[in-house]
């Protein structure tokens, strides 16, 4: 059975890690690593579809390890692809960070298609790093053949289905693992969001249902083609139909959702600069090959690598000597000069958590939900 002790425990090494961040604003505090550029479907909204044409090196777990040395209070670590559970040591990844970077917080995402293996990783995830919180996040973009045509290959709704499933059962008997469903609305869905949102939280236990527009250089041309104002009614319906769960932390991640959420609507409506990102600073990303990058924006939306703070080998994996080089520090100053501004919602978490501009929205989010 789960106790409040092991929630209680859960909580207080974020929270802890939480205000060790604001000690160091320049150590990143989120990390998305790519574990590798390989996948089984062929989404028509992928934003990395052309950079799984080419084949490459991947990080192998000397190399990551590292990597987590040189990160030592991280926040947030996101495992992603690709496919990551195409990779077979994908297990061995988080017990790295954990033992090396403090790790609170991690999410794989994932789209379901091996249902067993999948189990067999999680089950890993959860019961060697008790102290690490997990959200295993299964892509849905349509009910039954719509997510299979969106998706490339007949059968994935099913598949995901059943990883669901299996997920669920090893949930029950633990306290460190979130189940999401995420969504993310193109050309190809977004007047269906409504029945798909319903449907899931109809049909399937979760702990969220996460919805994020489009964006970067997608597989087809047209499929950022969606009116603005469907975001601001799937986020409004997101929010109005929220359930939480007893998780640690559940309501503080949710005002913090629903304000990075504000922030991506905002800039939807107006396509502005309003702050400066902490992409390159607190939040950072390194792909498979050991490439780091401030962001998948800036990186997928151009041919010429411009964007790129340098290559891990380069620096013996030292994440803090490559963030110190004069390359990387080009770009952070070019995202500033230039007042780089997205709709990307990761980096925006960071944002909303360590720049004060946001700390009223916050209150007010918070306020909101007392209400409520």
């Amino acid at each position: 059975m789960i106790n409040k002790r092991e929630h209680s425990a859960i909580r207080n090494k974020t929270l802890v890690n939480l205000g060790k961040g604001f000690l160091n604003k320049s150590l990143p505090s989120y990390l998305i690593l790519f574990v590798n550029n390989i996948c089984q479907l062929r989404c028509d909204m992928c934003f990395y579809w052309d950079s799984m044409q080419v084949k490459t090196t991947q990080l192998d777990l000397n190399e990551i390890e590292k990597l987590s040395k040189s990160l030592p209070n991280l926040l947030q670590l996101t495992l992603t692809g690709g496919e990551p559970s195409l990779r077979k040591d994908l297990a061995e990844i988080p017990k790295i960070f954990a033992k090396n970077s403090n790790l609170s917080k991690c999410t794989v995402v994932t789209n379901g298609m091996l249902s067993e293996r999948i189990r067999g990783q999680v089950y890993t995830f959860v019961t060697e790093n008790p102290s690490v919180d997990f959200r295993i996040s299964i892509s849905m973009d349509g009910i039954g053949d719509l997510h299979d045509k969106i998706r490339g290959v007949k059968g994935s709704f099913k598949n995901a289905e059943k990883t669901l499933g299996l997920l669920f059962k090893i949930r029950d008997e633990v306290p460190n693992l979130w189940i999401d469903i995420n969504t993310t609305i193109s050309k190809y869905n977004y007047e269906e969001f409504e029945n798909i949102h319903n449907y899931i939280i109809k049909n399937y236990p979760i702990d969220n249902h996460v919805c994020g527009f489009v964006r970067g250089n997608t597989k087809e041309d047209d499929a950022k083609e969606i009116p603005i104002d469907y975001y601001t009614k799937a986020k409004n319906l997101i929010a109005k139909t929220r359930k939480l769960r007893k998780h640690p932390l559940q309501t503080l991640t949710s005002i913090v959702t629903d304000t990075v959420r504000d922030e991506v609507e905002r800039e939807l409506q107006t396509d502005s600069h309003d702050f400066d990102c902490t992409a390159g600073s607190k939040f950072i990303e390194v792909y498979q090959d050991g490439n780091v990058s401030p962001c998948e924006i800036l990186e997928t939306i151009t041919d010429d690598g411009q964007h790129k703070m340098g290559n891990l080998r380069d620096f013996d994996y030292d994440m803090q000597k490559l963030l110190k080089s004069d390359r990387a520090k080009e770009v952070i100053k070019f995202i500033k000069d230039s007042k780089c501004h997205c709709t990307f919602e990761c980096p925006k978490y960071m944002d909303v958590l360590y720049n004060k501009k946001f700390y009223p929205k916050l209150l007010k989010n918070s306020i909101k939900r007392i209400i409520k």
